[in-house]
């Protein structure tokens, strides 16, 4: 039933009451049984009322099929389109909660983060700066003619210490910058696969001095991504630097990376052993990654890294063959 139908009935009594009136007015006419005052005035309240009730109902009824207009459309019944509207609003209404909520939660994780990363890396600031400390002060308490040997080699170990302490905060600030909005990208066309392998010999050489076997297996003509060239290159080379760092002696770092059509983009795969990651480089890593709309993904252990591809037509299917290198 429409709403239409509905305020009729609502309006039927005044019309009633109208012809009652009138039956009244007849009979108190020609039967002399009512005042032909009381039988006017019934008249006209009778006629004034059906009038505010006829206009008040067209009135909320044209209001009612514009709320009912103006919902989703389908049902006849205005009444149960516009019931039909407020669920769905309610409906918005609870997964707006849901998803501040959703965004209160994921706040509280990136505080809990950076909790952690500024531990971390004052944590490694100050260890660096102990074995700082500790050979200048020796050479200080101890001067005597040219540095010998043992002396240089302080000196060699607390200027390394400081280079990597400096490090450590400057990936840490870079970190708190991109999480600022400050991360400003140059738009390139950038090759993957060539960042990789210009990566590949000096991580290669670095697992060597660790003792830690080291493969690399790139497939040929990856399609390009969009993105910043210098900024990529550092997130890739962090990833791998922590595998490396994460992977005992005798153990191996294995890296694919390959193109796939089924969900375009290029997929990089870390191997690596199950030591705990650098906190500070997985998450400046990650950052530059998310900016290009890509992902880091850590399980166990194995890092994956994807990227979006610029011409997600370039991928005709997943190509896995490619060079090996072997440490």
């Amino acid at each position: 039933m429409s709403i239409n139908q509905r305020l009729f009935l609502a309006v039927l009594p005044g019309i009633l009451g109208v012809l009652t009136v009138a039956g009244l007015a007849y009979w108190g006419q020609y039967g002399r049984q009512a005042p032909n005052l009381l039988v006017g005035i019934a008249i006209v309240a009778s006629l004034v009322s059906l009038a505010v009730a006829w206009r008040t109902t067209r009135e909320v009824a044209a209001r009612v099929s514009r709320l009912a207009a103006s919902g989703s459309g389908g049902p006849t019944d205005e009444l149960r389109a516009i019931e039909d509207e407020v669920a769905r609003l309610r409906q918005a209404l609870a997964d707006a909660h849901a998803e501040v909520a959703s965004s209160e939660a994921r706040a509280d994780d990136v505080a809990r983060e950076y909790r952690g990363l500024v531990a971390d890396a004052a944590g490694s600031a100050a260890r660096q700066l102990d074995e700082i400390r500790m050979p200048l002060h020796i050479l200080l308490e101890n001067r005597f003619g040219d540095l010998n040997e043992n002396q240089e080699e302080m000196l060699s170990a607390a200027r390394q210490a400081a280079d990597e302490a400096q490090g450590a905060l400057d990936r840490l600030r870079t970190v708190a910058d991109i999480d600022r909005g400050g991360l400003r990208l140059r738009a390139e066309r950038v090759r993957v696969g060539d960042l990789l392998a210009a990566l590949m010999p000096a991580l290669a050489a670095d697992a060597a001095r660790g003792g830690v076997a080291f493969d690399v297996e790139i497939a040929p003509l990856l399609p390009t991504v969009d993105g910043d060239r210098a900024r990529l290159r550092r997130a890739l080379d962090l990833v791998a630097r922590d595998a490396v760092g994460r992977t005992p002696a005798g153990g191996r770092v294995r890296i694919t990376a390959r193109a796939c059509a089924s969900a375009p983009g290029i997929e990089m795969r870390v191997s690596h052993g199950g030591g705990p990651p650098h906190a500070t480089d997985i998450a400046l890593a990650r950052r530059i990654i998310e900016a290009h709309r890509g992902s880091v993904r850590q399980d166990g252990a194995e890092t994956v890294v994807s990227l979006p591809v610029a011409d997600p037509q370039a991928s005709s299917g997943c190509v896995r063959s490619g060079s090996v290198v072997s440490q």
